[in-house]
């Protein structure tokens, strides 16, 4: 049993009822609400949604999808840590962490959060931009407390 995917599922463990460790290695770290969550059980169209994938333990692979925060900070990071944002038809951005690369989500939740810091076009980002930044704050901790860096 890996000691990161344990610790994924203790922090971010939705399902009260369930007491062991999932077969699966995905893992929702966007720490969202039931007031996030539309009648019909669909994410609201301004919410950003954050996977973890730790099936590559100790490497783990994040995806941001839906309303993801872009800015040109955000734009100067993807270039920066080898990411990629795709359009399809929502965005979705996606990356890697390592061991001790756990650095890369704090620099991205800055990134992100420059945005609202400034004039933007888009109006959801008010609140958009710094849930994400705390989600990716916590998930980087947790990751380093996880594997110990």
């Amino acid at each position: 049993m890996s000691s990161l995917k344990q610790a994924l599922f203790d922090q971010y463990n939705r399902d009260s009822r369930r007491k062991t460790l999932p077969p699966h290695s995905i893992f929702c770290v966007d720490d969202r609400a039931p007031s996030d969550v539309a009648s019909d059980r669909s994410l609201y169209g301004y919410f950003c949604e954050i996977i973890a994938d730790a099936a590559n333990d100790p490497i783990v692979d994040v995806r941001l999808t839906g309303n993801v925060p872009i800015g040109p900070e955000v734009e100067a990071w993807v270039s920066a840590n080898g990411a990629a944002i795709k359009q399809t038809p929502r965005y979705s951005l996606e990356f890697s962490v390592a061991p001790g690369e756990e650095s890369k989500l704090l620099e991205l939740a800055a990134a992100i959060e420059v945005i609202t810091s400034r004039r933007y076009d888009t109006p959801s980002y008010k609140y958009v931009c710094p849930r994400t930044a705390q989600s990716l704050r916590r998930l980087a901790s947790v990751l380093a407390s996880a594997r110990g860096t």
